[in-house]
């Protein structure tokens, strides 16, 4: 794997090596580079500084599998490449940066999630629990309405608007709020919050 700049033209860009070498794109057989690596491998300094962006991609990709969704191959590395439905991006690119990777077929894609050094346990949480399409249903009876998270026969379930607060009386819907970007993120911290608003401590 490489990459190339093919510069039909040198004189029209002067200088061009000593450009690459000022945005540290040359220290491939440099003594900088050298001695970084010198440096991140003494006393396992890499691998604890890689530790916690390997440990958020395995909570993401478990967390995944057991949501269904479909991994494009498996990797050990900080990096996940997962298959989602198109439709299903429009919302996580409201939320969360990834990269194309392929087109899977015509309504799923192949995608490239990667954490890092100073991804955050708060930050894997809230990706884990990110707000997904066909994860809340409703459904009309005589009775009032039915909400479920997955629908419990065949006929007359609707996915159940997302990121918007719905307010029902009697069975009736009275009240929609406008859509909101934002997640809960069901956690000890945010039990305790409830446990102390609720107590009237």
């Amino acid at each position: 794997f490489g990459e190339a700049v093919v510069v039909p033209e040198p004189k029209k860009i002067p200088h061009l090596f000593t450009i690459i070498k000022q945005h540290g794109a040359l220290l491939a057989k440099g003594r900088l580079l050298g001695i970084q690596f010198d440096e991140l491998f003494r006393n396992d300094l890499y691998m604890q500084i890689g530790g916690p962006a390997i440990k958020a991609a395995a909570d993401i990709k478990k967390a995944l599998r057991e949501k269904g969704y479909r991994l494009c191959f498996g990797s050990p590395t900080n990096q996940i490449f997962v298959v989602m439905e198109n439709e299903a991006l429009k919302i996580l690119g409201e939320k969360v940066e990834y990269s194309f990777w392929e087109k899977y077929d015509d309504n799923h894609t192949v995608i490239r999630l990667a954490t890092d050094w100073g991804t955050t346990e708060s930050e894997t949480i809230a990706l884990i629990n990110i707000n997904e399409p066909g994860t809340l249903y409703e459904k009309d009876i005589d009775e009032g309405v039915l909400i479920a998270t997955v629908p419990l026969e065949s006929d007359g379930w609707s996915e159940f608007p997302q990121n918007r607060l719905m307010v029902y009386r009697s069975g009736e819907p009275v009240y929609a709020g406008d859509r909101h970007g934002n997640t809960y993120i069901h956690n000890e911290e945010k039990m305790k919050l409830l446990y102390f608003a609720f107590s009237g401590l």
